[in-house]
């Protein structure tokens, strides 16, 4: 919302970020709201020997998502620094599309609670039923969503941003397809911190991540912002 309102009354960048500051501090009081309303009672407490166990436990999980934000991010570097600035605009609309299209991870932020109760649980006919229920999620919604969406970027990139932006659409056309592959991605994952396999999911992301940055290298330079979008789908599949 503020940022549709920044858009319309031409704000500076200091009113959207003093708007997230806002929604962050809104978010968190809501959050607190329910917390006293279920009776929760937060104190603050350093026990050392936990506070030291759970570290322990969750670096390889750190590791991970700390390599997931380089991953991100990788590519946008490679291109400014080959391309330049102009080329990352290009790149970066695209990129702004991917994010919506990523929102279809939300399915997989909802079932993890079930996810992990089930492992947990050793409830196998029920994990059993979940994998169905999100292979048949994925294959009549997801990917044919992700099919019309390919056929109709050209519409949708000149709807949203005008003819100027028209370069993204070869990066995009590849990023939408990652965009699906990152929703089962997404759901593997979930699988093995269920299953507290963090270190397989960490080498797992760092062999992602290496051949996002290796492919990049070798392809921006002969290909353009295009080989942003062929080189983050073969990583994510």
């Amino acid at each position: 919302f503020a940022a549709l309102l920044s858009f319309h009354f031409h704000w500076d960048l200091r009113a959207l970020v003093l708007a997230y500051v806002t929604a962050a501090f809104i978010g968190a009081s809501t959050a607190y709201f329910f917390i006293c309303k279920a009776r929760i009672r937060l104190t603050l407490r350093l026990d050392r020997l936990f506070l030291s166990r759970i570290l322990r436990s969750s670096l390889p999980l750190l590791g991970a998502l700390m390599l997931t934000t380089v991953y991100s991010n990788a590519d946008t570097l490679i291109i400014g620094h080959m391309l330049g600035a102009e080329a990352v605009g290009y790149y970066q609309g695209a990129y702004k599309f991917l994010f919506v299209f990523q929102s279809v991870n939300l399915f997989n932020t909802a079932l993890f609670p079930r996810v992990s109760i089930y492992t947990k649980s050793d409830s196998h006919k029920a994990l059993n039923q979940l994998h169905i229920g999100v292979s048949l999620l994925f294959l009549f919604l997801i990917l044919p969503g992700t099919i019309l969406s390919i056929m109709l970027i050209k519409p949708l990139l000149l709807f949203i941003y005008g003819e100027k932006m028209l370069p993204s659409i070869e990066p995009l056309r590849y990023m939408i397809g990652a965009a699906s592959v990152y929703f089962v991605r997404g759901y593997l994952a979930n699988l093995l911190i269920a299953q507290e396999r963090q270190r397989l999911m960490f080498v797992a992301f760092f062999a992602g991540l290496f051949f996002n940055i290796v492919i990049n290298l070798d392809l921006i330079p002969q290909y353009g912002i295009a080989a942003g979008g062929i080189t983050l789908l073969l990583s994510e599949i």
